[in-house]
């Protein structure tokens, strides 16, 4: 069982429990399934250094309750992704050799239960931008500091943070794009905007 990469380059995913993909559950196609228990969807590592990095995905979460990745590939001390924050349901993000300017970053972007949304992080040297679709249309936030360097050697999760045991995304995960570059608000919207 693998969710499919379309993109040319072959990260095609590994799905893990019970997590499936099937033809009507997605946003526009096949969207992979996750139940928040123990599911979620594993993409090799790029296995280079990232000077940035955009990660764009359509998400329809049932709950919030709890920290979780959307996608995210974590070691010790490098964790790189977009993530849920525990009880807020607000985008976060890890960079920076897992430095609390970034996890704990107050983006106020809250992701709404049970619809779809876009979400998307992109990340520069001197900025990361987090932007989240709701009724209004696509909103974002900016945290205005430097963003290293970050080795990505460690597998990408869809659907989970491997931190604890119990950080899983409960919904659907559909149409996940990774650049391996910071695109700027323009492409960002456009991506957005062609997705509709």
């Amino acid at each position: 069982n693998n969710a499919q990469d379309n993109s040319g380059n072959e990260h095609h995913g590994i799905l893990f429990g019970n997590a499936s993909v099937k033809p009507d559950s997605g946003r526009k196609n096949g969207g992979v399934m996750l139940d928040g228990d123990g599911y979620y969807v594993q993409i090799p590592s790029f296995d280079r250094n990232l000077t940035g990095i955009t990660i764009t995905a359509w998400i329809n979460g049932k709950s919030t309750g709890k920290s979780t990745g959307i996608i995210l590939s974590r070691d010790p001390t490098q964790t790189i992704g977009i993530n849920y924050k525990e009880g807020t349901g607000e985008i976060g993000y890890h960079w920076n050799n897992n430095s609390a300017s970034t996890w704990n970053y107050a983006t106020k972007l809250d992701i709404p239960v049970d619809q779809w949304s876009f979400v998307a992080l992109s990340i520069e040297k001197e900025k990361s931008t987090l932007y989240v679709s709701n009724s209004s249309g696509l909103s974002n936030s900016i945290n205005s500091i430097k963003h290293s360097t970050q080795l990505s050697d460690s597998a990408w999760r869809i659907g989970s943070d491997s931190f604890t045991a119990d950080r899983y995304f409960n919904g659907t995960i559909d149409e996940v794009l990774i650049f391996d570059r910071g695109l700027m608000q323009e492409e960002v919207r456009g991506l957005y905007d062609y997705s509709l």
